[in-house]
C-alpha cells in the first residue's frame, strides 16, 4: 500500500471511531497496532475498499480481521 492509501485508510479509521459519525453510540476500542495489524491481514480487500471509497466495506473488513 502507498503512503496516500494508508493516509485514507487512517481518515477513514478515525471517522469510524466517532460516535456522531458512525451513527452508534456504542464504540469498539482497537489499538493502532491492532488496527495495522488488520489492515496488513486484509491487504487486497482494503485496496478495492479504498479504490472504491466504499465505507461500508472497510468497515465490515476491518470488522472482520479485528474480531
Amino acid at each position: 500500500m502507498n503512503e496516500e492509501t494508508l493516509k485514507y485508510a487512517a481518515k477513514q479509521l478515525e471517522q469510524l471511531r466517532k460516535p456522531e459519525l458512525a451513527g452508534r453510540s456504542h464504540e469498539e476500542k482497537y489499538t493502532i497496532n491492532q488496527i495495522l495489524d488488520a489492515i496488513t491481514q486484509a491487504d487486497k480487500e482494503i485496496i478495492v475498499a479504498l479504490t472504491h471509497k466504499d465505507r461500508e466495506m472497510l468497515k465490515d473488513i476491518l470488522k472482520d480481521f479485528l474480531n
